[in-house]
């Protein structure tokens, strides 16, 4: 048995439910729900692909080592999927939690891996890089653009800061 990681594995579960995801995307949902309150304690960091914990690495890592779950690393995208959540211990999420991690997937769930990336580099900025006082939406795409260079454009990260709003990440 696997201990303590019941709460991380049920959450993936839920995000690769329906869908085969690359590692990626599960780093920025993961992001997103831990962002909407959602205690894993995954310290986030800034990285080449935005935000990314090399805790949750080491996680999926375990997990495929114990065969809960299966990281296919055929294709150019690194896909995850449960095998055997049923071998991990642990604490359950609440029912709390669970809602929360239903409504980021429903929100974020059918983004692309780009997509993801682009949503999760503005709220990280937003919230780390960029000073609290009298940040502007300008200051924060700027903030983006100072790491990310020319891969996104202004119109997609309006977009992106857009799509943060409305779902209460950012005011």
């Amino acid at each position: 048995m696997v201990n303590n990681l019941r709460r991380y594995i049920k959450t993936l579960e839920s995000i690769c439910e329906d869908r085969k995801l690359g590692k990626k995307a599960v780093q920025k949902l993961m992001y997103l729900i831990e962002r909407k309150g959602v205690e894993f304690d995954l310290g986030y960091n800034i990285h080449f692909f935005g935000p990314y914990s090399a805790k949750l690495d080491n996680i999926l890592h375990r997990l495929e080592s114990d065969e809960v779950i299966e990281i296919d690393t055929t294709g150019r995208t690194h896909t995850i999927s449960v095998m055997d959540s049923s071998r991990c211990e642990g604490e359950e999420l609440s029912s709390e939690d669970k809602k929360t991690v239903e409504y980021v997937i429903s929100r974020f769930g059918n983004k692309t891996a780009f997509e993801l990336e682009g949503i999760a580099t503005l709220d990280y900025v937003a919230c780390n890089l960029v000073g609290s006082e009298g940040k502007s939406d300008i200051d924060i795409i700027n903030g983006v653009k100072r790491i990310k260079g020319t891969k996104f454009n202004n119109s997609q990260l309006s977009q992106y800061l857009e799509i943060l709003k409305e779902n209460h990440y950012l005011s």
